[in-house]
């Protein structure tokens, strides 16, 4: 639908399996980029519009809406999983370097601090 009406992104929170996001993601449908919300609010943490601790609270307090709340560890590691140059379809990771180099974001140092984060998250869940 999303090609046929002409826009180039596609915002769901449906990532099942078969679901519209699944679909776009696989390039089933030209020149439309899906994206869910963890996934803008992923690109506003690149961007340096929210931090680290901002990024977990905005995604925390949007889950919790939902009848099954996410896991923010799976969900961004679903995200870094679309966008690595090894395992993501072509569009999705060189997409994602023109968005980093049209904002100027380091995205290694973005994404050492991220993943660091979330290591952090992992400890304090064990000892707790």
């Amino acid at each position: 639908m999303a090609s046929v009406i002409g826009i180039e992104a596609f915002v769901s929170d449906d990532t099942k399996d078969g679901g519209p996001h699944e679909t776009l993601v696989k390039e089933l449908i030209d020149d439309v980029v899906p994206f869910t919300f963890y996934e803008l609010l992923f690109l506003k943490y690149l961007k340096s519009e929210i931090n680290c601790d901002d990024f977990k609270a905005e995604f925390d307090k949007i889950s919790a809406t939902m009848s099954k709340p996410m896991e923010f560890k799976s969900r961004i590691s679903r995200v870094l999983r679309r966008y690595h140059e090894d395992r993501s379809f072509d569009r999705d990771y060189y997409w994602l370097q023109d968005f980093c180099e049209d904002h100027d974001v380091d995205l290694r140092s973005r994404l050492v601090e991220l993943v660091t984060f979330i290591k952090v998250i992992l400890a304090r869940a064990i000892l707790n």
